[in-house]
């Protein structure tokens, strides 16, 4: 006979994966409303370019930015609602693990940090591909000024021999152009989207060109290899300091994970010490220390790209 647990954990999951079949079923089959044209205040549509005037605002305009530029497909909502199902689901699944509310909790807060943690990592190897392919980029845009081409054209041509996610980034750029806005601003544009150092210098150099004149293939050339040569030593540094980047992760890692051990399959020996003034004071002070050791750490690598 089946516990009472595993029954509520069946109902919960039914009940989420019934959701997102109706929900594929409806996007698959309904034509999608074209949405409705709404009157905008010059305030409100400069509010996504003015900086945030408040933490929350702020953070509110990271999390856009991460869901944006991780280019999955998803809007803030539909990331919400993917943090919010993971969570769900893990849960669950805590809850048919231990039948307590604390684990409960505790993996629907999980479920939702490995989602966000997922974002960054897919905006983060976007990154990632647009700083390898910068070089070969600026020597397809070289080769395109040389053949003749101006820059809105050469900027879709290369687009068309430059694989993605730098291939959209110069197509996109080329039409904007093309259709009569100014290259210095919508590079600035580009480069404040992506926030890579080599691409700022990249758009910087493009966007001086079109003001001033210049010979921009050779220009882009020498970008080309010094951008090359960078990527060159940042492999290098990756690759030397590799064996101690994982046993900084493993080291940070090991007492989180060892206290949710204890906590879901050993209650007996952690419910005691976490409950006494001693345990939770250690435990305090050990979260303080983990946090800030954290920060520190993400403190001295905030400008990675620069070196």
């Amino acid at each position: 006979m089946l516990s009472p647990e595993l029954i509520l954990v069946g109902i919960v999951l039914a009940v989420v994966f019934g959701v997102l079949l109706l929900y594929a079923l409806v996007a698959a089959f309904l034509p999608e409303r074209a949405p409705e044209a709404k009157e905008q205040s010059l305030a409100e549509r400069a509010e996504e370019f003015l900086p945030p005037r408040t933490f929350l605002g702020e953070t509110d305009r990271a999390f856009a930015r991460t869901v944006r530029d991780a280019h999955l497909g998803l809007t803030t909502e539909g990331a919400i609602l993917w943090m919010l199902l993971v969570g769900a689901i893990v849960g669950t699944l805590s809850f048919a693990l231990s039948a307590d509310w604390m684990p409960t909790v505790t993996g629907f807060l999980v479920g939702m940090a490995l989602t966000y943690l997922y974002f960054i990592i897919c905006q983060d190897r976007r990154r990632r591909a647009v700083q390898e392919q910068l070089p070969d980029g600026c020597f397809q845009l070289a080769r395109s000024l040389r053949a003749g081409l101006a820059l809105p054209g050469a900027l879709q041509q290369s687009a068309e021999f430059t694989p993605a996610p730098l291939g959209g980034i110069f197509e996109t750029t080329g039409k904007n152009i093309a259709l009569g806005l100014s290259a210095p601003a919508v590079l600035n544009r580009a480069a404040e989207e992506i926030r890579l150092t080599d691409f700022d210098q990249f758009a910087a150099a493009v966007a001086l060109n079109a003001e001033t004149g210049g010979d921009l293939p050779t220009l882009l050339e020498r970008l080309g290899t010094n951008i090359r040569e960078r990527n060159h030593y940042r492999g290098f540094f990756r690759s030397v300091t590799a064996l101690a980047r994982l046993s900084a992760m493993f080291i940070a890692a090991a007492a989180p994970v060892a206290a949710l051990i204890y906590f879901w399959f050993h209650p007996d020996l952690f419910m005691p010490f976490a409950t006494s003034a001693f345990g939770i004071t250690m435990i305090a002070v050990a979260v303080v220390l983990e946090i800030l050791g954290l920060l520190w750490i993400f403190w001295l690598l905030r400008r990675r790209e620069d070196y």
